[in-house]
């Protein structure tokens, strides 16, 4: 029963990109476009194939098909009463998907948004203030020595402002 359910679901997969690789061929981006849209996928994420807010379906860019796991986030921080406000960079109705408040000058702290645990680092020192947020890989290094290697990881920060 197990191995029906799952051949369906690669059926319905594989038939949804079988359509929109149709849609491109006959109508190039805007057909793709049109044809997701008629199916009701409708997740905008940022796409680094395509360096603009795409369709997704699964992860997978629809115009270009360029797998983009996750999100990126616009970020409101307070700095007097230390509290901050992630919310999803595509999100329709901008509510915050997390809201933490940290003490400490330079200090990690986590969230979960849509299944995904991400780690957030705040920064205050010579340089001014930084925030950054990256996926949770589950390695513990961030943990253990309170820092991550930022040139071999990419921040999930689109934008910071600051609101008092």
């Amino acid at each position: 029963m197990t191995l029906s359910i799952a051949m369906t679901l690669e059926n319905k997969n594989k038939m949804i990109w079988d359509a929109l690789e149709w849609a491109n061929k006959v109508n190039d981006k805007q057909g793709v476009i049109d044809c997701a849209t008629a199916m009701g996928i409708d997740e905008l994420r940022h796409c680094k194939g395509c360096m603009g807010n795409e369709l997704h379906y699964k992860d997978q860019c629809v115009v270009c098909g360029t797998h983009n796991v996750w999100e990126l986030f616009d970020v409101e921080v307070n700095p007097f009463t230390r509290q901050v406000h992630i919310v999803p960079t595509h999100s329709d109705y901008r509510v915050s998907c997390a809201d933490i408040k940290f003490n400490e000058l330079d200090e990690w702290a986590s969230f979960e948004y849509q299944k995904t645990i991400y780690n957030v680092h705040f920064c205050y020192d010579s340089m001014g203030f930084t925030l950054n947020i990256y996926p949770n890989t589950g390695s513990n290094f961030w943990r253990e020595f309170g820092c991550i290697d930022d040139e071999s990881v990419e921040t999930l920060t689109s934008n910071l402002e600051i609101k008092y």
